[in-house]
């Protein structure tokens, strides 16, 4: 049993025992006001919690629909905060313990599942101890130092009191006259109220331009994503995921002329749906000076265009010269209910290097390795896809109004050598 796989038990063992404790506390009590019982208490115990895994959007002017960051904003939420964390929710991390070797997993671990919960039904007590009141993870700034440029969206896009979400990409034109080696993107959000997820991609073709040229809005939108598929995935921003800084053995090529291509998810909470909304989002970008050991790289693969409805889709890649596999990004347009990353090396069996349970394609994660995965000449990549729905009838009726798009799997590589490609220092 994995170390992670053996977390997980232990995680599920808590659950179980701080449910059972909580409903024979609950049983028990017949006033509206619960008894404190917790020996946790908020300012103690919760809050360092929910401020390094929660706060990023339950904060003021957070994606969350309400902040947690006082106790006087979390202690009403006690029960639905008990739901999500022991259905595993929240935080939402899909990735499956035990199933690659994850770098900055977002999950729980048991230790804090059972504090939550116990606190949950235990009278929820608020301390005595004072926490600090200025929200901790306000994306005011950006997080790796002083960017050496900063391109941003060359004005504020506009989310109309009438419009709940949309996708947009925005052309973010460098004007570069020599190539350059990019070693880390930081992506701050004009209104992290509203952006989901921002991805950003590098353009040498112009077709982004052209795109752009042909709406009338500010920057473009798409019917199909799996169309737009851009040179080299550069950077993810999701909330509370903290940017990836590389070594100076590996960078991403940025050509002379190139663009940046920034795609923005934006979605209204319950608090400012019918209010018109605007963000603003800019980009920080670190350069190295010299040329590195290696470029990263970016594959694309794309599931058939035509699939039958409700069947597990399942689609592989032959590896045609040895890489080091950095990161793994799934994209997807509807929820499953699995999706799995084999590899086959030749001579070997497959193994599992990533196992999403519940993906959602409102939350997206790169998901980078701890090491570099090698993989040689002549090995495949292979997705399977369970679908939401266990037969077609089901599925066929809850998608006859939805228009889906071919699922994807971009990974970022770097040719085969053994060295360290990531900061290990950076956080």
């Amino acid at each position: 049993m994995t170390t992670r796989t053996l977390m997980k038990f232990q995680r599920l063992i808590l659950i179980g025992i701080s449910v059972s404790l909580g409903m024979l506390i609950t049983s028990a009590v017949t006033n509206a006001h619960k008894p404190i019982t917790s020996k946790y208490t908020y300012n103690e115990h919760i809050y360092p919690i929910v401020k390094n895994s929660c706060g990023s959007c339950h904060r003021d002017g957070g994606l969350g629909p309400m902040s947690l960051l006082t106790y006087e904003e979390a202690y009403p939420w006690a029960q639905a905060i008990k739901e999500e964390v022991v259905s595993l929710k929240m935080p939402p991390w899909k990735a499956e313990e035990g199933f690659g070797d994850l770098r900055t997993p977002h999950a729980l671990t048991p230790q804090e599942i059972d504090i939550l919960v116990e606190w949950c039904n235990g009278g929820t007590p608020e301390g005595k101890t004072p926490i600090p009141t200025k929200s901790p993870n306000s994306k005011s700034h950006f997080d790796i130092d002083e960017p050496d440029l900063i391109v941003g969206m060359p004005s504020h896009y506009t989310l109309d009191e009438s419009t709940s979400e949309a996708t947009r990409f925005f052309v973010l034109s460098l004007d570069l006259k020599r190539e350059r080696w990019i070693q880390a993107i930081d992506i701050r959000p004009g209104n992290s109220s509203i952006v989901r997820t921002a991805t950003l991609f590098t353009d040498n073709s112009g077709k982004a331009k052209l795109l752009d040229s042909k709406d009338p809005g500010l920057g473009f939108s798409s019917a199909d994503d799996a169309d737009l598929t851009f040179e080299t995935l550069l950077a993810l921003w999701l909330p509370g995921q903290q940017p990836i800084q590389l070594s100076d053995r590996a960078a991403y090529h940025l050509p002379a002329g190139s663009d940046l291509v920034l795609r923005i998810q934006y979605k209204k909470n319950w608090t400012n749906e019918g209010s018109e909304m605007t963000d603003q989002t800019s980009v920080g970008i670190h350069f190295l000076e010299n040329q590195p050991a290696e470029p990263i790289q970016t594959i694309v693969i794309s599931a058939p265009k035509v699939q039958s409805v409700g069947e597990k889709i399942k689609f592989k890649h032959p590896i045609e010269q040895d890489i080091n596999i950095l990161s793994l990004l799934p994209r997807l347009s509807t929820t499953v209910a699995q999706l799995q990353v084999e590899v086959t090396v030749p001579n070997e069996s497959k193994e599992t290097i990533l196992l999403l349970n519940q993906p959602t394609p409102g939350w997206a994660s790169q998901y980078w390795l701890e090491s570099p995965l090698s993989l040689p000449r002549g090995s495949w990549i292979e997705v399977s896809i369970t679908p939401e729905y266990s037969n077609a009838k089901s599925a066929k009726t809850a998608d006859a109004n939805t228009t889906t798009t071919s699922p994807q799997l971009r990974l970022n590589y770097v040719a085969h050598k053994r060295t360290a490609y990531l900061n290990t220092n950076a956080h």
